[in-house]
């Protein structure tokens, strides 16, 4: 991401004489890690602004050979599979009624999304967008603006999935989630792909 939204990353070496991992020399960035619960508003409003330049990053370079989904509507039929695959290891040990518990927010999960596939924002033909895919306060150095690091989960997705990551697991409240959303307004290029956000 050109240093924009994240270090600038210098060099790559899958193998290296001082290493024999892959290795990676980042640039150097001053800032602090803060609970996003602490944040002002006008950061938050900044934070929203970063997010909305990497979400409209192009992505034609990312795709991969054989892409699973092309579209918010196959990303999230493949989500569901995932999650859906993964009940196989909701076994003992784990508690019976925890068990039951999660095996129905699945089912809801299933229901839910069948549900959605008939409404505007499913239909659209809306591309995947590049997401950071973990973004919490120890993923954000807080310097002049927000800076993102830890990109491991990154992936192509809908950055909808990202943003109610980011404002389900940092506990935003509404004048946060205000904040956020004036920063992803005033940099997202396109309001068509908003409204479907």
């Amino acid at each position: 991401v050109g240093g924009v939204a994240a270090p600038v990353l210098y060099d790559f070496r899958c193998t290296g004489r001082w290493f024999d991992t892959p290795a990676m020399c980042m640039q150097f960035v001053a800032g602090r890690q803060r609970e996003l619960i602490s944040v002002e508003a006008t950061e938050i409003e900044r934070l929203g602004s970063v997010v909305a330049w990497v979400h409209e990053q192009l992505i034609e370079d990312l795709v991969e050979r054989n892409p699973t989904a092309s579209d918010v509507a196959s990303n999230a039929q493949g989500r569901l599979e995932s999650i859906m695959s993964e009940l196989a290891w909701v076994r003992d040990p784990l508690p019976d009624p925890i068990q039951a518990r999660l095996r129905g927010i699945a089912t809801s999960l299933q229901r839910s999304l069948q549900w959605l596939r008939d409404t505007e924002s499913f239909k659209t033909d809306e591309t995947l967008a590049l997401l950071h895919g973990d973004i919490g306060p120890g993923n954000i150095l807080w310097g002049p603006d927000p800076v993102l690091i830890d990109w491991e989960y990154t992936r192509l997705g809908d950055p909808a999935d990202e943003i109610a990551y980011l404002f389900d697991q940092n506990g935003l409240i509404a004048p946060q989630r205000d904040a956020f959303w004036r920063g992803y307004r005033e940099t997202m290029s396109s309001p068509s792909r908003l409204t479907h956000i």
